[in-house]
């Protein structure tokens, strides 16, 4: 989830910026920059304070598609210079695919996560398995835990939206070099 929205947030940065050398052009992306700034800053603090639980994921999720929300609402506020108009309004149009993306992925969570931890837990394990390890799992218990046919699913669901996420992902780099915004998305 972190990255994924780490890239939402890069995307929403290199949507609002221009490169005209113009004050008007200047002020836009300053104002730009002071969003995806803010919104960067929020992101880490709501990440960095957030446990790992499923309650914990659920409400992280939550948090982090209103900060997406509120980022995408300031930016479409912002208007662009003329030159830069159609690259930035392409660049929020992708932002906008990320903002459903993130919320496709808060859903996927709350519907199927519970039925996977539920399954997990009622698997038969060959060893005691400590907090340690299900934070690190090793290949041995990741390969255990795909012969649960509810983890399996589960995780073929989250690489079905890690790759169209990846594929809007690499439309935000392309769009935001195009708008020379290299701080924004490297």
């Amino acid at each position: 989830m972190g990255r994924l929205f780490s890239a939402l947030v890069l995307a929403a940065a290199a949507a609002a910026t221009s490169c005209s050398s113009h004050s008007s052009d200047a002020s836009f992306r300053d104002r730009a920059n002071a969003i995806c700034a803010r919104a960067q800053k929020r992101y880490e603090a709501l990440d960095k304070a957030t446990p790992v639980t499923a309650a914990a994921d659920a409400k992280t999720s939550t948090r982090a598609t209103a900060l997406l929300r509120d980022t995408l609402r300031q930016l479409r506020a912002l208007t662009p210079p003329k030159d830069e108009a159609g690259t930035y309004s392409a660049f929020v149009a992708t932002l906008g695919q990320s903002f459903r993306q993130t919320e496709r992925l808060a859903a996927w969570e709350r519907r199927n996560r519970p039925a996977m931890i539920r399954a997990l837990a009622k698997a038969p394990t060959p060893k005691h398995i400590s907090k340690e390890e299900l934070a690190h799992p090793t290949a041995a218990i990741l390969a255990e835990a795909m012969k649960v046919p509810e983890y399996r699913r589960y995780l073929q669901g989250l690489e079905r939206i890690g790759r169209d996420s990846l594929v809007i992902g690499r439309r935000y780099v392309r769009l935001g070099r195009r708008l020379h915004l290299e701080r924004c998305v490297t």
